[in-house]
């Protein structure tokens, strides 16, 4: 009977032994293949911003081409803002001839009276005469017309859109010009554009 006790005693231990010794294997086994958190979170790339895409490169303006041209007269314009004083509606350059022509719009919506509207004409003009000669189109035009259209009724009642006054000037002309010392009124009330013209009803304001 002690025999079969001792034999049990001895056999349970060795079981005991046996299973602490597989669990053993187990857990080197767990602590060998498992990557612990720390070490998870600085293997797994931390989500970025919506990556941003470079800005495009402007496509060069070719000063030689009249589309080149009115592509940067427009240009020069839009930077202008010139909304307060009238809509662009168009330009148009001559290449042989190297003269530049810019068409803009008052409606008659924004005119106060006469004098309002001849004040905007000669401001417009001077604006986008000194804009012009100032941008890199000196020395490839030799003229700038600016033409200042709005709504107009004949002595019959017609309705129509056309020139309440313009300004030609022209590069020799501009040459003149120190347009830091210049005032607007000045450059109209002097005539020292090569050709300048309004409106006979807007001219009396």
């Amino acid at each position: 009977m002690r025999e079969n006790t001792l034999r049990n005693f001895v056999l349970g231990c060795l079981g005991v032994i046996v299973v602490l010794f597989v669990l053993g294997l187990c857990v080197g086994w767990v602590n060998a293949n498992v990557i612990e958190p720390a070490r998870l979170a600085a293997l797994t790339p931390y989500p970025t911003d919506t990556p941003v895409p470079p800005t495009p490169t402007p496509t060069p303006v070719n000063l030689k081409t009249h589309q080149g041209v009115e592509a940067y007269a427009t240009s020069v314009i839009d930077h202008m803002k010139m909304s307060p004083y009238g809509q662009f509606e168009g330009v148009a350059y001559t290449q042989k001839t190297k003269q530049l022509q810019l068409l803009f719009y008052i409606p008659s919506s924004t005119v106060l009276n006469g004098n309002h509207l001849k004040n905007m004409i000669e401001s417009n003009c001077y604006d986008v005469e000194h804009a012009i000669w100032t941008s890199k189109l000196k020395g490839v035009v030799s003229t700038v017309a600016v033409h200042i259209q709005s709504d107009l009724v004949d002595r019959y009642g017609h309705n129509s859109k056309g020139d309440a006054g313009y300004v030609v000037l022209k590069a020799n002309t501009e040459k003149r010009f120190v347009w830091d010392n210049l005032s607007i009124e000045d450059a109209w009330n002097n005539q020292i554009y090569d050709e300048q013209w309004l409106l006979p009803d807007v001219a009396k304001g």
